[in-house]
């Protein structure tokens, strides 16, 4: 599967909106992204991908991705979220072996629509396959994002 080279958004950058949000695939052919929230983990989460305090700076307690709330963003929403302002904030973009073990817990989660799935199998293919390291856009800056997508 082909990628395009310069999606709004970047494999592993976060968007910090009531909870993080992490974009854990690279671009399809038509530039969407799979964009995934962390959450507080409880003794009834799914727990496909637990993360630890400091795993990611964002991340003071034990949490989980919300595989659950999963969203595909198309190149249209993509650039909606970043043209928005105060409301939410980029946060520090999250490291390839943590991109993997997200990607993994996907794969493995049963809250995770068969379409996404998917598009998380073409991912790692193509980041095996080419080699890809995350292009990201390490600077911090304040974005505006409604609560819902």
């Amino acid at each position: 599967m082909m990628f395009k080279e310069s999606p709004p958004l970047k494999l592993g950058d976060t968007f910090l909106n009531l909870h993080l949000w992490v974009v854990c695939t690279l671009p399809d052919s038509a530039g969407s992204v799979v964009a995934i929230n962390f959450t507080t983990k409880r003794s009834d989460s799914d727990d496909s991908c637990v993360i630890h305090a400091g795993e990611h700076p964002f991340v003071s307690h034990d949490s989980v991705l919300a595989y659950d709330r999963a969203r595909v963003w198309d190149t249209k929403t993509q650039q909606a979220i970043l043209n928005l302002g105060d409301e939410c904030q980029r946060n520090a973009s999250v490291r390839d072996v943590l991109i993997s073990r997200i990607q993994a817990g996907g794969l493995k989660s049963p809250h995770l629509s068969p379409k996404m799935k998917g598009m998380i199998r073409d991912s790692m293919a193509a980041q095996a396959n080419d080699k890809v390291a995350p292009q990201r856009n390490n600077s911090i800056s304040k974005l505006r994002m409604k609560s819902r997508w």
